[in-house]
Formats: C-alpha cells, sequence, structure tokens
C-alpha cells in the first residue's frame, strides 16, 4: 500500500525474509484501490496509518480500501474512525477528509445454501493541505455531565480518592456536572 501511494520508495527483503529495508518516496496522492483482505487486518488498521500522512501529497487522495469494516482489539473500526478522526482533521485545517463506509463485509447464502463472505469497501477523501492549523482541545464544548469510575487494587485506598481528586479538579473548567465515584479493593480481595 505504501509502494502505491509513494513514488520513488524502496523495498527489500533479505534472502531470510527477516530484515525489511524501506526508503520512502514523496507522497503522490490521487485515485488508489487497495485490498486488505489477504492481510487479515481491519481497514481500520491501515487508515489509522494513513490520515496523518494523507493530506500531505502533492495531489487530493482518493483511496478505496476493500477488506473487513468492522474493528478488532487492535484497530478501530471505519465507521469509528469516519466519526472521530475525519471531524478531528477537519480542526487541524485539512478541510474537506472524509471516509465514507459504501459497503459492509456482509456474509450472505446463495440459492444452493453456500454461505458467500462479500468485502467491504471504505473510500478516504483526502485534500492537500502545505500546513496545519494549531488545535486548542481544551476548550468548552457542549458536554453537560462526566460520570466516572477511580478503581485502585491492592494498593492504599487513598490513591483512589487522589485519583478521583485529579480527575474532578481537570474537568472543572469545563463548567460540567462531574461525579467521579471510588472503588478500592484490599490485596486479601484480589485474585
Amino acid at each position: 500500500l505504501l509502494d502505491k501511494l509513494t513514488s520513488g520508495s524502496r523495498i527489500s527483503i533479505d534472502e531470510t525474509g527477516t530484515t525489511l529495508r524501506y526508503s520512502p518516496g514523496t507522497l503522490c496522492g490521487g485515485s488508489i484501490e487497495h485490498d486488505c483482505g489477504p492481510s487479515g487486518r481491519p481497514i481500520g488498521w491501515f487508515l489509522s496509518a494513513l490520515l496523518p500522512l494523507a493530506p500531505f501529497g502533492a495531489k487530493p487522495l482518493r483511496l478505496t480500501l476493500k477488506g473487513v469494516t468492522c474493528g478488532n482489539d487492535k484497530a478501530r473500526s471505519a465507521d469509528a474512525l469516519s466519526k472521530i478522526a475525519a471531524p478531528l482533521l477537519d480542526k487541524f485545517g485539512c478541510k474537506g477528509c472524509a471516509i465514507d463506509v459504501e459497503r459492509r463485509e456482509a456474509v450472505t447464502r446463495d440459492k444452493k445454501r453456500d454461505w458467500t463472505k462479500q468485502a467491504g469497501s471504505v473510500v478516504l477523501r483526502c485534500p492537500c493541505v502545505r500546513t496545519l492549523d494549531p488545535v486548542d482541545l481544551d476548550a468548552p464544548s457542549q458536554t453537560k455531565r462526566v460520570r466516572g469510575v477511580a478503581y485502585a487494587t491492592r494498593c492504599a485506598p487513598a490513591l483512589a480518592n487522589r485519583c478521583a481528586a485529579a480527575a474532578r479538579e481537570f474537568l472543572e473548567p469545563l463548567h460540567v456536572d462531574v461525579r467521579v465515584a471510588t472503588d478500592a479493593s484490599a490485596q486479601r480481595d484480589c485474585a
């Protein structure tokens, strides 16, 4: 995928297959299609690595990724990244960046009662930018209330109280209703 996105990159693998040398080239952009299915990783794994690079191509990027659209313990789903990462890039000045889930992965059954797996498809559209705008993420938001629990295990219960107090102190400038409960377990109660 990196070879498709760049021009002039060099990739070499030694004879034993244990050493990989990668010399990056320039980011090209353009319209690119890639099948993520053979790697066994979800599309979100690829998107997480490409989002920091996408705005700096020579041309606007339109990347179509095919494969598993749902996330797992190693990567977020494509839907989560479209709701979180794309608006965040917009705040950095990358206007028009979008992650569109065109088709979700599906398992269907045909007339012969055979199961077939259809790969999902996600399109990343990202314009070119030369510089990023600074972002102040501590600005007050529309959050009305925050609830949380400070856990402490195999240590003094006072540590949970200190963590809860620190969380309240950090969130206090946002002028929201903050409640952080504590849950402390002694060593004898732990497995």
